[in-house]
Protein backbone atom coordinates (compact mmCIF):
# COMPACT_ATOMS: atom_id res chain seq x y z
CA UNK A 1 0.00 0.00 0.00
CA UNK A 2 1.50 3.36 -0.85
CA UNK A 3 2.53 5.08 2.23
CA UNK A 4 0.43 8.33 1.60
CA UNK A 5 -2.44 6.07 1.45
CA UNK A 6 -2.00 5.22 5.34
CA UNK A 7 -1.11 9.11 6.15
CA UNK A 8 -3.89 10.01 8.16
CA UNK A 9 -4.67 12.76 10.97
CA UNK A 10 -2.77 12.27 14.01
CA UNK A 11 -2.95 15.39 15.94
CA UNK A 12 -5.56 18.64 15.47
CA UNK A 13 -4.34 21.70 14.75
CA UNK A 14 -4.69 22.56 18.56
CA UNK A 15 -2.87 19.74 19.29
CA UNK A 16 0.39 20.74 17.66
CA UNK A 17 0.23 23.87 18.32
CA UNK A 18 0.11 23.25 22.05
CA UNK A 19 3.25 20.76 21.87
CA UNK A 20 5.49 23.57 19.89
CA UNK A 21 4.09 26.29 22.60
CA UNK A 22 4.92 23.73 25.57
CA UNK A 23 8.37 22.78 24.32
CA UNK A 24 9.14 26.21 23.89
CA UNK A 25 8.02 27.25 27.03
CA UNK A 26 9.46 24.03 28.90
CA UNK A 27 12.95 25.09 27.03
CA UNK A 28 12.55 28.63 28.16
CA UNK A 29 12.12 27.26 31.62
CA UNK A 30 15.02 24.84 31.94
CA UNK A 31 17.26 27.29 30.60
CA UNK A 32 16.37 30.16 32.96
CA UNK A 33 15.82 27.83 36.01
CA UNK A 34 19.50 26.27 35.55
CA UNK A 35 21.15 29.59 34.71
CA UNK A 36 20.31 31.10 38.08
CA UNK A 37 21.21 27.67 39.62
CA UNK A 38 24.15 28.51 37.98
CA UNK A 39 26.34 30.78 36.18
CA UNK A 40 23.83 33.62 36.94
CA UNK A 41 23.69 32.62 40.81
CA UNK A 42 23.84 35.36 42.88
CA UNK A 43 26.89 34.50 44.68
CA UNK A 44 28.73 33.77 41.11
CA UNK A 45 27.25 37.21 39.84
CA UNK A 46 28.52 39.16 42.69
CA UNK A 47 32.07 37.31 42.60
CA UNK A 48 32.12 38.19 38.74
CA UNK A 49 31.09 41.46 39.73
CA UNK A 50 33.90 41.83 42.12
CA UNK A 51 36.44 40.67 39.94
CA UNK A 52 35.36 42.61 37.05
CA UNK A 53 35.90 45.90 38.93
CA UNK A 54 39.40 44.50 40.12
CA UNK A 55 40.64 44.34 36.56
CA UNK A 56 39.63 47.95 35.81
CA UNK A 57 41.59 48.67 38.21
CA UNK A 58 38.09 49.85 40.80
CA UNK A 59 36.97 48.83 43.97
CA UNK A 60 33.13 47.64 44.53
CA UNK A 61 32.14 46.55 48.22
CA UNK A 62 30.68 43.04 49.09
CA UNK A 63 27.10 45.13 49.27
CA UNK A 64 27.61 46.63 46.30
CA UNK A 65 28.34 43.00 44.33
CA UNK A 66 25.41 41.58 46.26
CA UNK A 67 22.88 43.48 45.23
CA UNK A 68 24.07 43.39 41.23
CA UNK A 69 23.58 39.23 42.16
CA UNK A 70 20.06 39.82 43.14
CA UNK A 71 19.29 42.30 40.32
CA UNK A 72 20.55 39.63 37.77
CA UNK A 73 19.14 36.53 39.41
CA UNK A 74 15.63 38.88 40.26
CA UNK A 75 15.59 39.94 36.46
CA UNK A 76 16.15 35.86 35.12
CA UNK A 77 13.76 34.79 37.90
CA UNK A 78 10.92 37.68 36.56
CA UNK A 79 11.45 35.69 33.10
CA UNK A 80 11.38 32.16 34.25
CA UNK A 81 8.02 33.64 36.56
CA UNK A 82 6.81 34.49 32.87
CA UNK A 83 6.96 31.37 31.44
CA UNK A 84 5.62 29.29 34.64
CA UNK A 85 2.18 31.45 34.09
CA UNK A 86 2.71 29.95 30.26
CA UNK A 87 2.91 26.69 31.19
CA UNK A 88 0.09 26.38 33.70
CA UNK A 89 -2.08 27.92 30.90
CA UNK A 90 -0.91 25.47 28.74
CA UNK A 91 -1.80 22.78 31.04
CA UNK A 92 -5.02 23.75 31.25
CA UNK A 93 -5.52 24.59 27.48
CA UNK A 94 -4.30 20.61 26.82
CA UNK A 95 -6.37 19.47 30.44
CA UNK A 96 -9.51 20.89 28.11
CA UNK A 97 -8.26 19.49 25.00
CA UNK A 98 -8.32 15.57 26.59
CA UNK A 99 -12.20 16.55 27.71
CA UNK A 100 -13.11 17.43 24.03
CA UNK A 101 -11.59 14.18 22.67
CA UNK A 102 -8.34 14.29 22.77
CA UNK A 103 -7.28 11.30 24.87
CA UNK A 104 -4.02 10.02 23.75
CA UNK A 105 -2.33 10.48 26.86
CA UNK A 106 -5.31 7.90 27.96
CA UNK A 107 -4.28 5.31 25.34
CA UNK A 108 -0.57 5.24 25.77
CA UNK A 109 -1.79 4.05 29.52
CA UNK A 110 -3.84 1.58 28.20
CA UNK A 111 -1.94 0.02 25.80
CA UNK A 112 0.80 -0.84 28.59
CA UNK A 113 -2.00 -3.54 29.72
CA UNK A 114 -2.91 -4.74 26.26
CA UNK A 115 -1.49 -8.23 25.33
CA UNK A 116 0.88 -8.21 22.04
CA UNK A 117 2.05 -4.77 22.60
CA UNK A 118 5.57 -4.12 21.26
CA UNK A 119 8.79 -4.53 23.62
CA UNK A 120 10.01 -1.43 23.07
CA UNK A 121 6.93 0.32 23.09
CA UNK A 122 5.99 0.19 26.77
CA UNK A 123 9.02 2.31 27.45
CA UNK A 124 8.25 4.46 24.74
CA UNK A 125 4.74 5.41 26.66
CA UNK A 126 5.72 5.25 29.82
CA UNK A 127 8.20 7.74 28.82
CA UNK A 128 5.83 9.85 27.94
CA UNK A 129 3.46 9.38 30.65
CA UNK A 130 5.97 10.49 33.09
CA UNK A 131 6.44 13.52 30.79
CA UNK A 132 2.88 14.39 31.10
CA UNK A 133 2.90 14.20 34.76
CA UNK A 134 6.50 15.95 35.34
CA UNK A 135 5.41 18.78 33.24
CA UNK A 136 2.10 19.08 35.47
CA UNK A 137 3.96 18.54 38.67
CA UNK A 138 6.78 21.37 37.71
CA UNK A 139 3.75 23.83 37.06
CA UNK A 140 1.62 23.04 40.56
CA UNK A 141 5.13 23.14 42.36
CA UNK A 142 6.67 26.39 40.87
CA UNK A 143 2.83 28.26 41.25
CA UNK A 144 2.64 26.98 45.58
CA UNK A 145 6.23 28.14 45.69
CA UNK A 146 5.62 31.82 44.22
CA UNK A 147 2.19 32.15 46.04
CA UNK A 148 2.99 29.61 49.07
CA UNK A 149 3.60 33.40 51.71
CA UNK A 150 0.63 34.26 50.94
CA UNK A 151 -0.94 30.72 51.58
CA UNK A 152 0.73 30.68 54.65
CA UNK A 153 3.06 28.19 53.45
CA UNK A 154 6.12 26.83 56.35
CA UNK A 155 10.13 27.38 55.35
CA UNK A 156 9.64 23.48 55.75
CA UNK A 157 6.84 23.08 53.16
CA UNK A 158 8.79 25.68 50.49
CA UNK A 159 11.90 23.42 50.66
CA UNK A 160 9.95 20.67 49.67
CA UNK A 161 8.60 22.12 46.81
CA UNK A 162 11.72 23.46 45.89
CA UNK A 163 13.60 19.80 45.67
CA UNK A 164 10.73 18.40 43.91
CA UNK A 165 10.54 21.25 41.36
CA UNK A 166 14.45 20.92 40.83
CA UNK A 167 14.35 17.11 40.74
CA UNK A 168 11.44 17.05 38.40
CA UNK A 169 13.52 19.75 36.17
CA UNK A 170 16.10 17.32 35.64
CA UNK A 171 13.80 14.90 34.79
CA UNK A 172 12.59 16.75 32.23
CA UNK A 173 15.75 18.15 31.07
CA UNK A 174 16.50 14.42 30.64
CA UNK A 175 13.32 13.42 28.30
CA UNK A 176 14.10 15.94 26.46
CA UNK A 177 18.06 15.10 25.39
CA UNK A 178 16.51 11.05 25.35
CA UNK A 179 13.04 12.75 23.16
CA UNK A 180 15.92 14.70 20.54
CA UNK A 181 18.23 11.75 20.08
CA UNK A 182 14.91 9.05 19.76
CA UNK A 183 13.48 11.28 17.04
CA UNK A 184 16.96 11.73 15.36
CA UNK A 185 17.28 7.91 15.62
CA UNK A 186 13.55 7.59 14.20
CA UNK A 187 14.19 10.13 11.35
CA UNK A 188 16.89 8.15 9.97
CA UNK A 189 15.96 4.38 10.63
CA UNK A 190 12.44 3.37 10.41
CA UNK A 191 9.97 6.75 10.48
CA UNK A 192 11.55 9.03 7.87
CA UNK A 193 9.07 12.02 7.93
CA UNK A 194 8.24 12.05 11.86
CA UNK A 195 9.40 15.88 12.46
CA UNK A 196 7.30 16.42 9.22
CA UNK A 197 4.11 14.84 11.35
CA UNK A 198 5.14 17.14 14.33
CA UNK A 199 4.90 20.20 12.76
CA UNK A 200 1.59 19.30 10.26
CA UNK A 201 -0.39 16.65 12.37
CA UNK A 202 -0.55 14.31 9.84
CA UNK A 203 1.37 11.04 8.96
CA UNK A 204 1.42 7.64 9.73
CA UNK A 205 -0.18 6.54 13.14
CA UNK A 206 1.49 4.57 15.45
CA UNK A 207 0.91 1.13 15.75
CA UNK A 208 0.91 1.64 19.17
CA UNK A 209 -2.23 3.72 19.48
CA UNK A 210 -3.89 1.93 16.64
CA UNK A 211 -7.41 0.30 17.79
CA UNK A 212 -8.74 -0.69 14.47
CA UNK A 213 -9.82 2.10 13.49
CA UNK A 214 -7.92 5.72 12.55
CA UNK A 215 -7.10 7.33 15.15
CA UNK A 216 -8.13 11.04 14.74
CA UNK A 217 -7.13 13.56 17.70
CA UNK A 218 -10.48 14.67 17.59
CA UNK A 219 -12.65 12.10 18.28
Amino acid sequence: MDNAANKQKKWSKAMVVCHWLTAMVVAGLLMTGLSRMTILNPRTVSQSAISMASQQGHTITSEASRAIGFAVNGAIMNVHFILGYSLATLVVFRIILFFTGDRRVFKMAKKLFQPGFKKHKPFVNILYIALYAGIVTMAITGLSMRFGRSLGFSREVHEFLEETHVTVMYGILTFVVVHLVGVFWAENSDQPGVTSSMMSGVGEEDDALKEGNPVNAGE
